[in-house]
């Protein structure tokens, strides 16, 4: 499992945030001494709030987060990143990171956030035999399911908080050492009262739906949860969905006729049927939660791998 310790910057290609991992007590000595950031690193520059420290030690590992600094993207870039953080200022689920500080500080704004330790499921594609063992395959859909469903059912004092990921594909999917699910990446969200998204969203391929593709929708619990079952199938596949494509031809794919599941390696009937009609190609024609998927993996958990 992939864990990590110290401060390491990371930027990576299509992301829109820059990232510092460390632990709280390095970020806050990094913080309170002048010069500690490095120069256009992700840590902040101006000392912590003591109360940051109430809510969580000091060798808790954290995620400090600023808008990617590129050409004509810093407007969207400091949009996804206010938007996450108020995504996790009402998300109370122990699924997602906690939300430690939001600042702003010589170089703009900032996040303070919980880091989570863990292996994203695109990492455990790329690193395990194909297909996955049908355990583990299992297990991860039915505890994204839980997790994504309980995001999805979170309320207050005035009602549903009209919670969505809005983008849970197998890079914001992560296992921890223990084998607990937690989502994770939330610049696509959406919540009560979020304006819409600007340019608007179209998702990841080959997980987003097609009406999400197509631009007719905005992210959604409905299209979180096509998104998810997209995951599922690619966890219970062989090969990866829509193989053999290029990008432009797996947007025209997904946009005019969804997904194909031709290779589902632990599809016996009650599976393949849920997963079909989870990713029906049309909107009023899908399932709209994971029960028959997760009861039909639950029937053949004792099948060998």
């Amino acid at each position: 499992m992939k864990s990590f310790s110290g401060s390491k910057a990371k930027a990576f290609a299509g992301e829109v945030f820059q990232v510092a991992l460390m632990r709280l007590e390095e970020a806050s000595s990094r913080a309170a001494s002048p010069g500690g950031a490095s120069p256009g690193g992700a840590s902040p520059g101006g000392a912590l709030p003591d109360g940051v420290l109430a809510h969580a030690s000091v060798d808790t590992l954290v995620a400090v987060k600023r808008p990617l600094e590129r050409d004509g993207d810093q407007g969207y870039a400091r949009a996804a990143l206010v938007r996450e953080a108020k995504f996790l200022a009402l998300a109370t689920s122990t699924a997602v990171p906690r939300l430690l500080h939001v600042g702003n500080d010589e170089r703009g704004p900032f996040v303070v956030e919980e880091a989570i330790e863990g292996t994203s499921f695109e990492a455990l594609l790329e690193r395990r035999p194909s297909p996955l063992p049908f355990h583990l395959a299992a297990h991860l859909v039915s505890s994204a399911a839980e997790a994504l469903e309980a995001l999805h059912a979170a309320t207050d004092e005035q009602g549903s908080l009209a919670l969505v990921h809005g983008d849970p594909s197998p890079q914001n999917l992560l296992m921890t050492p223990l084998g607990f699910v937690r989502l994770v990446d939330f610049g696509a969200s959406s919540f009560r009262g979020a304006a819409p998204l600007e340019p608007r969203f179209t998702g990841t391929l080959p997980y987003a739906a097609p009406e999400l593709v197509r631009g007719e929708v905005e992210p959604s619990r409905e299209t979180d949860v096509y998104a998810l079952a997209a995951v599922a199938a690619r966890l219970l596949s062989d090969r990866p969905l829509a193989d053999g494509l290029d990008e432009a031809e797996r947007l025209v794919a997904i946009a005019e006729r969804g997904l194909e599941l031709d290779h589902l390696a632990h599809g016996n009937g009650p599976v393949e049927d849920a997963l079909r009609h989870l990713l029906a190609f049309d909107p009023l024609a899908r399932a709209r939660d994971f029960g028959a998927l997760v009861r039909a993996l639950a029937s053949r958990h004792d099948a060998p791998d």
